[in-house]
């Protein structure tokens, strides 16, 4: 018979613990997440509405959140309409992340115009980190904004000691942000019954 790491009331504190923790955050946040996600979709939509490149980042755990924006805006999440453009600059499993860090800062050197717009998700990223990655779409004149952490720009960070709480919001932001970029598109779509 197998033992059992840990009693299920143990586990059940554990979830409960973390779910407390995110309704925390949640409450905490919202002012700003609706403050910086507006700014985010009405830069996002103008950058593909000027034929500009959309360009979403993420690196190691945040990869996760990038792939579910540029899925979203590739296929909505009830509408029917037109697919969003987007270029995913993501690094899944580089070690260490320094290398990936270094990847990204070059691939948006090259790939980067003016005017364009990355959009980062930053949750798992240091200060030393973000600033690499910050310096390099500045030297092209990309237009930023970072989910998860500050950066210059559009910014939206998470004060939580969790980083569990942290990506579950930069999951959440990830959501809503297409939601948002999906309106200052095509304009308000009428529910389905």
């Amino acid at each position: 018979m197998v033992q059992r790491y840990t009693s299920i009331m143990n586990n059940f504190d554990r979830v409960a613990s973390f779910y407390q923790n995110h309704i925390e955050q949640i409450s905490l946040s919202v002012d700003a997440v609706v403050a910086a996600t507006s700014v985010a979709a009405e830069a996002a939509a103008a950058t593909i509405f000027s034929e500009r490149k959309l360009i979403i980042c993420g690196l190691g755990l945040d990869a996760a959140s990038a792939t579910l924006l540029s899925e979203l805006l590739r296929n909505g999440l009830a509408h029917e309409r037109p697919a969003l453009p987007t270029i995913e600059l993501m690094s899944r499993f580089s070690t260490p992340k320094e290398g990936s860090v270094n990847w990204l800062a070059q691939q948006l050197a090259v790939l980067g115009q003016p005017e364009d717009m990355a959009i980062i998700f930053a949750c798992d990223l240091d200060a030393t980190d973000a600033e690499v990655i910050a310096n390099a779409a500045h030297r092209r004149s990309i237009k930023t904004c970072w989910l998860g952490a500050e950066g210059p720009d559009i910014c939206l960070s998470f004060d939580s000691d969790d980083p569990k709480v942290s990506l579950s919001m930069g999951h959440s932001a990830a959501i809503c942000l297409a939601d948002l970029i999906e309106l200052a598109m095509f304009g308000p779509m009428e529910e389905s019954l």
